[in-house]
This record gives structure tokens, C-alpha cells and sequence, in this order.
């Protein structure tokens, strides 16, 4: 999937209302360039991020949940030790999630987001979503 000028604000909030209820802010969208991101880390310690190459392709789609503030930059450093995300992903988005929000829902949202993208293509291990069990 590749963001255009026309198509990037839909897709945001497209990928925004995957995310769900747990959203912590109102639905902008900011593209954070990843250099300045980790120099400046936002402060979310919940987030479902969206690692977007310099051409405007949608390469990633994670999630992090931890206790310390600045989780997502330090989630950020932590896929851009390896080769390939470093020499590809330029721009992120970030989906801050409440901080209280349980993991299973981190990861939930996680893979709605995935599922909008057309599961992107560094995107190898993605959540399972739930399957509805039938009543029978």
C-alpha cells in the first residue's frame, strides 16, 4: 500500500478507526520523520506504529505496550538495528493508545491495522486476530 497526497489523510483515518476506542488523542495525521522520532521521542508508552518508507509505501505495522514513557522510540530503535528497516523506513505513523490499555487489545488493534495496510511487507509476524467460536 502506498500513500499519496490524496489518499493519505483517508488512510490515516482509516487505520485510526482500526486502532479503535482505546485512540488516546484526536486523529491527525502527523507523519513523524524516524530520525527526529528517536531523538525526540513522543513520550506514548501504548502505541500501534506504522514504519512508511521514503516513497510513501507502507512497510510496517507494530505495537508496543511497556511501563517506561518513550516505549515506541525505544520499540523504534530496537527494529532499526536491523539492516534492512534502517536503510528503508523514513517516516512513521503513531497511533497512541491510553496507557492502562491491556496487551491482548494492543495487539488486536495491531493486526486490524495490518489488515487495512494489505499486510505490509516487513510485516512477518503479525497477531493473530480472533476467530468468532459459534455457538452449536
Amino acid at each position: 500500500m502506498k500513500l499519496t497526497p490524496g489518499t493519505e489523510t483517508e488512510l490515516y483515518h482509516r487505520f485510526a478507526d482500526g486502532v479503535g476506542e482505546s485512540l488516546l488523542r484526536q486523529r491527525r495525521p502527523v507523519r513523524y520523520d524516524i530520525c527526529r522520532l528517536l531523538a525526540e521521542p513522543t513520550g506514548e508508552r501504548c502505541a500501534v506504529y506504522v514504519g512508511i518508507g521514503g516513497d510513501g509505501t507502507v512497510l510496517y505495522v507494530g505495537s508496543v505496550c511497556r511501563a517506561e514513557p518513550g516505549a515506541v522510540a525505544d520499540r523504534l530503535r530496537e527494529h532499526l538495528r536491523t539492516g534492512f528497516k534502517a536503510a528503508t523506513w523514513d517516516t512513521a505513523w503513531i497511533f497512541p493508545l491510553w496507557p492502562a490499555t491491556p496487551e491482548h487489545v494492543v495487539r488486536q488493534a495491531e493486526s486490524r491495522v495490518a489488515t487495512l495496510a494489505g499486510r505490509p511487507p516487513q510485516s512477518l509476524a503479525l497477531p493473530q486476530r480472533p476467530v468468532a467460536v459459534r455457538a452449536g
